[in-house]
């Protein structure tokens, strides 16, 4: 990754092209500080620049490409041309050690003037300023950064440097933690739609597991991903209950559903794995509640799996409706306490309780309610909105027809 802009230009764009053919590095950074926010000039042929793209298009399309150089650059053919009808230099620093070989074999060559403003000046004449070798200075730092990360993991029970290697690293400890709780591998509830991937399987960032229940599906999703491509991890687990009836009250027939959505008829799109399941229920997950920020070594696997072991010792018994309410109930602190990210519930989110006892058949919901509304302030906020959500929901629930 670059710390500093990389800027090329094509002399014979501008006023008086000689002056674009600097001879220092102070010189090449005056150039650009002028006019890398002002537009090409016009009549500008942009030939030499559609080249360049085109070849890095072609790299980025390659094996060879790791997954950031390609997303970076594959539209880059769209991308450069419109980038310069604003600016009078290209800018391409992104995937730094990638894309500057490139770079260094062909702008020369297309007339070009090659300005990396970590160090390094190269003219179309082949003139480099300075003149050392500085890409075999950077070829040696990134081989040395390389080899202490590699001896750094070794030594610190390092994680697998690449998401397919985490991945089965990783999944047989989820496989048997899920296990212990009834949970199987789940990948037919996975949907690539509103998911940001596009394989239709959800492995390796994506891992879905489910457990049925007597009306529904308790449904965990695992999702993994390595933003920089460094064999550092983040993980978010994200716990869902779905139960079509429940969905169906609470969402539509409440609604509680966005008026689009509704009109649409588009389901709530669980989390994690933009599958369109609905569900009534949630919960995140997340590493940060273990003190774990992102995963890089064993230990932090270890801590966030115990974790999790804790969270789902908590819903696994989670089968009728009586163990939904009971859920709620063990569940539920006063605000203050929820804003602390202590607690699930407070008496302000009941209105899917109030579903599920309806469901289970309770008779007394309305003298339920009102113990509801009833409690200290500490556990409830703006009671009497909450009174008015919660009555309208009470007086079409008693009068909806069983079935």
């Amino acid at each position: 990754m670059s710390m500093n802009p990389v800027y090329l230009w094509y002399p014979a764009h501008f006023p008086d092209p000689a002056a674009m053919l600097p001879e220092s590095l102070s010189a090449a950074q005056r150039i650009a500080d002028e006019w890398a926010e002002k537009p090409l000039p016009a009549g500008a042929d942009p030939s030499p620049f559609a080249e360049l793209a085109a070849i890095i298009a072609k790299a980025a399309r390659s094996k060879e490409a790791s997954a950031g150089f390609r997303q970076s650059y594959a539209g880059i053919e769209t991308d450069l041309p419109a980038y310069l009808r604003g600016h009078a230099l290209a800018e391409l620093s992104e995937h730094y050690d990638e894309i500057m070989p490139l770079l260094d074999d062909y702008a020369p060559n297309l007339g070009l003037v090659l300005y990396d403003s970590n160090g390094r000046l190269l003219l179309p004449d082949g003139r480099s300023f300075p003149e050392e070798d500085f890409f075999a200075a950077i070829q040696r730092e990134l081989e040395e950064k390389a080899a202490a990360e590699r001896k750094w993991r070794a030594a610190n029970r390092g994680l697998p440097e690449n998401i397919k290697d985490f991945y089965k690293y990783f999944r047989p400890k989820t496989d048997e933690l899920m296990g212990r709780y009834g949970f199987e591998y789940a990948p037919q509830f996975y949907r690539p739609e509103g998911h940001d991937k596009r394989s239709r399987k959800p492995e390796p960032d994506v891992m879905v597991y489910a457990k049925p229940t007597e009306h529904g599906w308790q449904i965990v999703y695992v999702s993994i991903w390595d933003t920089y491509n460094d064999g550092v991890y983040n993980i978010s687990v994200y716990w869902d209950l779905s139960d079509e009836t429940a969905e169906q009250i609470y969402w539509y027939e409440l609604d509680n559903i966005h008026p689009y959505d509704k009109k649409n008829n588009i389901k709530q799109l669980a989390a994690g794995g933009g599958v369109n399941l609905g569900y009534y229920l949630s919960d995140s997950w997340r590493s940060c509640y273990a003190g774990i920020s992102q995963f890089k070594i064993e230990s932090d696997v270890e801590t966030f799996l115990a974790y999790l072991d804790k969270k789902l010792a908590e819903v696994a018994p989670i089968y009728t409706y009586a163990d939904v309410d009971r859920f709620f109930e063990n569940n539920t602190v006063t605000d203050l306490e929820h804003e602390a990210g202590n607690g699930l519930f407070t008496y302000n989110f009941f209105l899917e309780r109030l579903v599920i006892l309806y469901l289970d058949g309770k008779p007394n919901l309305r003298e339920i309610v009102e113990s509801w509304l009833a409690v200290d302030d500490a556990y409830i906020v703006n009671r009497e909105f909450v009174r008015e959500r919660y009555m309208k929901a009470l007086n079409y629930l008693e009068n909806r027809p069983r079935t």
